[in-house]
C-alpha cells in the first residue's frame, strides 16, 4: 500500500527525484525513484534506483502523521 510520495528538490528539474513511503504487511519501506517521463495527463513514469529500504518506523500520534504526509515543493 502506497502511503505517500514526495518530490526531492526542484519538481521542474530533469531528472526529478522522488521518495515513496510504502507499507507491506507490517514492514515500512522507502522507495527511491527517478522520474524519467510523464504522459499526456502528467502521470509520472519512474525508474527505481533502489529496491527498498526497510525502516523501523514507530507508530506516531495522528497529528504528527498528518504533518509528515504534507507535500512540500520549492517554487522559484
Amino acid at each position: 500500500m502506497l502511503l505517500g510520495g514526495w518530490i526531492v528538490g526542484n519538481p521542474d528539474a530533469n531528472p526529478t527525484y522522488a521518495i515513496s513511503h510504502v507499507k507491506k504487511s507490517q514492514q515500512n519501506m522507502l522507495w527511491f525513484e527517478i522520474i524519467v517521463g510523464r504522459d499526456s495527463k502528467g502521470s509520472a513514469t519512474s525508474q527505481f534506483i533502489a529496491n527498498a529500504v526497510a525502516l523501523p518506523i514507530p507508530e506516531l500520534p495522528p497529528v504528527i502523521r498528518i504533518t509528515l504526509s504534507v507535500n512540500c515543493f520549492i517554487i522559484k
